[in-house]
């Protein structure tokens, strides 16, 4: 993992999408935690066609700004445990270069690069429920899918 700084400003014309997604990430105690709907993203973006998840930055009114993670570490700690625990998501993805602490206006934000999961690994899902846990990124939001497209995803992948 690196350590990047950027100007302030460099978060503005920001526009979440297919493969852009930022989260508060501060939790109940504002000291950050990872949000419970960043694991439905990592899905998505898993299975569609991979993208960045910015940890730490505040969106109001389409604009974003830097809001901070006062303890990034932590953060960071949970996010890795949850991605070696096959409880909460089917396979871990992510390298040490796809996780990066960013420095903006002296606030620390976590940027979380998730590619694309190869075709043997997908689908990728959560809580141990490929039926019902496997979600695809549809313009900016996660999609759950039905359980008969998984089964339809399933069928098509294992005939070819």
């Amino acid at each position: 993992m690196n350590d990047t700084i950027l100007e302030l400003d460099a978060l503005g014309p920001l526009a979440e999408g297919v493969r852009l997604e930022c989260k508060l990430a501060q939790g109940r105690h504002g000291q950050g935690q990872l949000p419970r709907d960043f694991w439905p993203t990592y899905s998505a973006f898993a299975n569609t066609q991979g993208g960045v998840v910015l940890l730490g930055v505040r969106e109001h009114d389409g604009r974003f700004s830097v809001a901070g993670i006062p303890e990034p570490e932590r953060l960071l700690r949970e996010l890795l445990d949850g991605l070696e625990n096959p409880a909460r998501v089917s396979v871990n993805l992510l390298g040490e270069d796809d996780l990066q602490l960013v420095r903006i206006d002296g606030k620390t934000l976590l940027r979380v690069r998730i590619p694309e999961a190869p075709a043997a690994l997908k689908p990728v899902y959560l809580n141990g429920d490929v039926l019902n846990n496997t979600y695809r990124r549809v313009d900016s939001s996660d999609m759950r899918l039905t359980p008969d497209e998984v089964r339809t995803w399933l069928a098509a992948t294992t005939t070819h």
